[in-house]
């Protein structure tokens, strides 16, 4: 049986504050509530309070809970900017230390 890859949670913090930033600051930003924004980018309000909340966290392995990328796309059109800039920092770096991400998307973007 093959294991799963290893996510590095250090990592995947840092992304999900990197998106909690950027999307709490755009938001603010664009006077969106949000609601207003969930509604905009069909998703649900917990969907925007979870990306926002500080300590979301998932039951299942304790990782932050991050939007799915599809999710991202739809926030980031609603506020005006492409989902790669909502992932800030943290995949520039991933990136820059050869870790492969894409192969770990699973694990590290999961839907809130």
């Amino acid at each position: 049986m093959e294991e799963s890859p290893k996510v590095d949670m250090t990592l995947a913090n840092t992304l999900a504050a990197d998106i909690r930033l950027q999307v709490n600051t755009r938001r603010l930003q664009l006077g969106l509530s949000q609601v207003k924004l969930a509604e905009k980018a069909g998703v649900t309000e917990n969907t925007i309070h979870n990306i926002e909340r500080p300590h979301a966290r998932t039951k299942k392995d304790g990782f932050p809970v991050l939007p799915s990328l599809m999710t991202l796309i739809a926030i980031g059109k609603v506020l005006g900017v492409d989902a790669a800039d909502l992932l800030g920092p943290a995949v520039r770096y991933a990136i820059g230390e050869g870790q492969d991400i894409i192969s770990h998307g699973d694990a590290l973007l999961e839907e809130s």
